[in-house]
């Protein structure tokens, strides 16, 4: 299963390296490095997951996801949200999956599986 996804984080080195390894197991990465910068990324490319952290400049993960969910209306978009914060803050923002932060590429893999274990190869 070939995803495209996108990563949406500050720390640039820690996207990058997400972005490696993700294509490394087949995936087609995008990134962007604000929430801002995201949704522009998100309504270009139109991705199955979007990894995104919560605290970032200009526009949080949290107030993409909203726009996302609200704004766009789409449900259909698998999120995991990513952050070293609590999972219940923004709790009433729709994410499907909450990492801890600094998960590793077996957190992210695993994660994918999770969300995806009843897809096709199409997706």
């Amino acid at each position: 299963m070939s995803l495209n996804i996108l990563v949406v984080d500050d720390e640039k080195d820690l996207t990058e390296l997400v972005k490696e390894l993700l294509g490394l197991e087949g995936h087609t990465v995008t990134t962007a490095y604000n929430g801002k910068l995201g949704l522009e990324a998100y309504l270009k490319i139109k991705p199955n997951l979007i990894i995104t952290d919560q605290m970032m400049p200009v526009l949080d993960g949290l107030g993409m996801i909203r726009k996302i969910r609200e704004e766009y209306k789409d449900n259909n978009v698998k999120i995991i949200l990513s952050s070293a914060g609590v999972k219940h803050l923004g709790a009433e923002v729709q994410w499907d999956l909450f990492l801890r932060k600094p998960p590793n590429i077996d957190d992210y893999l695993k994660a994918i599986q999770k969300l995806f274990q009843h897809a096709g190869a199409d997706q």
